[in-house]
């Protein structure tokens, strides 16, 4: 969706963040471009971890509606919106490092809410999930104000999520029209080699995934896998993965939970949180759809 703004010319991922929120510039997002919203490298953070209630982190998720109404939490903000203007902390220039940071991607869809006048869920199903030919309807998280979280809580079928994941395989040209430019998927596909060398750096509790993906990159909202190949990932909070493939025309899409992850309950927060720390990547999902693809390709 953000690729499409883009290319009308709506967005500049070069431009401050300032320029399409300026109530920011209060807050440790002063100095980032769009750019480092798009590759997790601004520098702004909060105290947490997210599943650790009363936390700035948690207090955060509480305002997303992800736990649940947030009214029963008088200290949570009351929006995201509210929430996005406290966070003032900064911990590295912006630029210099990568840290997977939730907030991040919801200040993009604030970017995306403020330019286009309309709220997301709307802005999806007339720019993506029609055009592409969705069976069912999309579902999304909201906050008190309607604002849908853009980090996660977005819900949707296997086989539209197929659809979504063959998109990107045709170079966003499906039902004969042209729906994600086929530039912005290209680009997203071939990261700068900085970024790679940033994720190589990463000691934020994604470090793990060096074992797993060595050569690994973020760019664009996008898992990348490797240099050489260009196939890119998402992947949710519970183990749900879309793999794609383009070079081998593969595209693997997972929507299980995986048991290792951290379970989210809604009811009577926080008594019944686990305070067990999450594992953040599906490992094993990755190994099987690489052993799948790779037996198709012979």
């Amino acid at each position: 969706m953000f690729g499409i703004l883009v290319h009308r010319g709506l967005i500049c991922p070069e431009s401050l963040v300032t320029r399409y929120l300026p109530e920011l510039q209060a807050t440790a997002y002063r100095g980032a471009t769009v750019q480092h919203l798009l590759d997790m490298t601004a520098g702004a953070t909060m105290k947490g971890p997210w599943h650790e209630p009363h936390t700035d982190y948690y207090n955060f998720c509480l305002a997303s509606g992800y736990f649940g109404p947030a009214e029963a939490h008088p200290d949570a903000p009351a929006d995201m919106w509210q929430a996005i203007l406290r966070i003032t902390e900064q911990e590295a220039p912006h630029g210099a490092r990568f840290p997977y940071f939730d907030p991040n991607i919801d200040v993009l869809g604030l970017i995306m809410q403020r330019v286009t006048g309309k709220f997301l869920p709307e802005l999806y199903s007339s720019e993506l999930w029609g055009p592409m030919g969705a069976e069912e309807d999309a579902c999304q998280i909201v906050d008190a104000s309607r604002f849908a979280m853009s980090s996660g809580g977005f819900q949707a079928t296997l086989r539209d999520f197929a659809r979504f994941a063959l998109l990107h395989l045709r170079r966003g040209r499906l039902n004969g029209r042209q729906i994600v430019p086929s530039e912005w998927i290209d680009a997203t596909r071939r990261p700068k080699p900085l970024l790679f060398k940033a994720f190589e750096n990463d000691a934020s509790s994604y470090v793990d995934a060096r074992s797993e993906l060595p050569n690994c990159a973020y760019h664009n909202t996008s898992w990348i896998e490797d240099q050489e190949r260009g196939a890119y990932i998402a992947w949710g909070y519970g183990g749900q993965v879309i793999y794609i493939d383009p070079e081998a025309d593969f595209a693997a899409i997972k929507l299980s939970h995986q048991p290792s992850q951290l379970p989210v309950k809604r009811a009577r927060w926080p008594d019944q949180v686990y305070q067990a720390a999450p594992k953040p990547l599906p490992f094993d999902s990755f190994a099987a759809i690489r052993a799948i693809r790779d037996e198709l390709e012979r």
